[in-house]
């Protein structure tokens, strides 16, 4: 089966559309995947969504600190072989910027 998209106006396989609209009678949204996909960047690139998306993430970080140390805790826990090894890989590649950084704390 085929559809119009109501934003580009082109026939389209009823698999490029979201199933997302129970009420129609083929289930699927009035707009095709690429022109939703097209919309949402659109708007999560408006200046103040991308703010108020900032101040969400500022204010959920101060409020799930204990939650969010407690997991990476146990993240370092479980995979302490893995940390060590990437650690001393950090330390390697890194070592130049580690002595600068040692040297500016004295």
């Amino acid at each position: 089966m085929e559809k119009t998209c109501n934003i580009c106006q082109v026939i389209k396989n009823l698999e490029e559309f979201v199933t997302k609209n129970r009420v129609k009678k083929d289930g699927k949204a009035a707009e095709c995947k690429e022109c939703q996909k097209k919309r949402n960047k659109e708007y999560r690139d408006r200046a103040e969504v991308k703010e108020r998306k900032k101040e969400y993430e500022k204010h959920y970080y101060e409020n799930n600190k204990v939650l969010r140390d407690n997991y990476h805790a146990g993240w370092r826990i479980e995979n302490k072989e893995r940390k060590k090894e990437y650690d001393l890989e950090y330390r390697k590649e890194n070592a130049e910027k580690i002595k600068q950084y040692q040297k500016s704390q004295i």
